[in-house]
């Protein structure tokens, strides 16, 4: 009798032990640790541009970065380029406007800015190679957004250019709006740089120059501005289309950090969809890319590098079963205090007979 008393009480404590077992989180044993290495940091885009207006993008988004042509000024956007195009990537929540990588930081690299009097003063190829160099060396950049150009091609230009490749950057540039018998635009112009056309649907956009290796959609897009509004602005142009291919480059890099810019253009370049003549033409490049595609690019990421599903990214989770855990530890407990009640009223209930002799 004491046994089973004392196998009633081992029973009771297995099933109170259940319980909070079944209420734990469980963390994937494969999932990386926030903090620890093996941890994806999210990737750094640097818009070399007019700067970013944090008026309507979140500022946590937006890092310190420099002001090329008043070094003593901040990177707040006063014209209103660089806003729009980042307002594509990063997203504006308060306008509405979902970014293509609202997971991305931003560096803002000012090229351009106003006097106060409202004139517009630009830096020119010199102020771009140094952006393009600290991009690289000081901000630790993936991803270099170049919504503008230069007619000029330089030495110099074509170096910081290669700096970047080699150190593991890849650029996209807009190819220019003149139309398709445009002047060449550099960087867009140069071998390892994504030069970067607009679609208008299922066609060229008529302002796209020739040139480019990629489009992406470029007319009425939805994005924010540097200026207090309730609603987001509608943008045209290659500046525009250049952004959109820009977030997509940095959702792969997200996905794999170790693609190098030459996997990363191959992979852009096999998901677009033809135009114009069989494989790559002047007009439409390899053809046109969207956000769609740019997550089946991540798809196929996943099958490649084994990627963690959804659920089991997203950290410490409750176990489905917990429930069903708790559950069966009630019932376990409630069981066996019946059956340690039911042994002792037959104990006491039937006695064994004197014999008579």
């Amino acid at each position: 009798m004491k046994r089973k008393r004392l196998f009633s009480i081992f029973l009771m404590l297995c099933c109170l032990l259940l319980i909070p077992a079944a209420a734990l989180p469980v963390r994937a044993e494969s999932e990386p640790d926030p903090g620890h290495a093996g941890a994806s940091a999210p990737v750094r885009i640097a818009f070399i541009d007019s700067g970013i207006s944090t008026k309507h993008i979140d500022s946590s988004q937006v890092l310190q970065g420099t002001n090329y042509i008043f070094p003593e000024s901040d990177t707040q956007d006063r014209v209103g380029h660089g806003t729009a195009t980042a307002g594509l990537v990063l997203g504006a929540e308060d306008l509405g406007v979902t970014g293509i990588c609202p997971d991305a930081l931003a560096i803002p690299l000012v090229v351009v800015d106003t006097f106060p009097s409202g004139a517009v003063k630009n830096g020119g190829p010199d102020a771009l190679c140094k952006a393009i160099y600290d991009a690289v060396d000081r901000y630790g950049c993936r991803v270099v957004n170049i919504s503008l150009c230069t007619t000029e091609d330089s030495a110099e230009l074509r170096a910081a250019v290669d700096h970047a490749e080699a150190n593991g950057a890849i650029l996209i540039a807009a190819v220019g709006n003149d139309g398709e018998d445009g002047k060449t635009y550099y960087p867009a112009a140069y071998e390892t740089v994504v030069a970067v056309g607009s679609a208008d649907g299922g066609a060229v956009a008529s302002f796209s120059q020739s040139g480019a290796d990629i489009l992406a959609e470029g007319v009425n897009l939805l994005t924010a501005s540097n200026r207090n509004a309730s609603s987001p602005i509608t943008v045209s142009g290659t500046s525009y289309s250049c952004a959109l291919v820009s977030g997509i480059c940095a959702r792969m890099l997200t996905k794999d950090p170790n693609l190098t810019p030459e996997a990363v253009r191959k992979a852009l370049f096999s998901q677009a969809d033809d135009l114009l003549e069989p494989g790559f033409d002047l007009r439409s490049g390899w053809g046109v890319i969207s956000a769609y595609q740019g997550t089946l690019i991540l798809a196929q990421a996943d099958s490649v590098t084994g990627a963690l599903p959804a659920a089991v990214k997203t950290g410490d989770t409750m176990p489905k079963g917990w429930w069903i855990a708790l559950a069966a530890a009630l019932i376990g407990m409630a069981g066996t205090m019946m059956a340690g009640t039911s042994q002792k009223k037959t104990k006491t209930k039937i006695k064994p007979r004197r014999k008579v002799r």
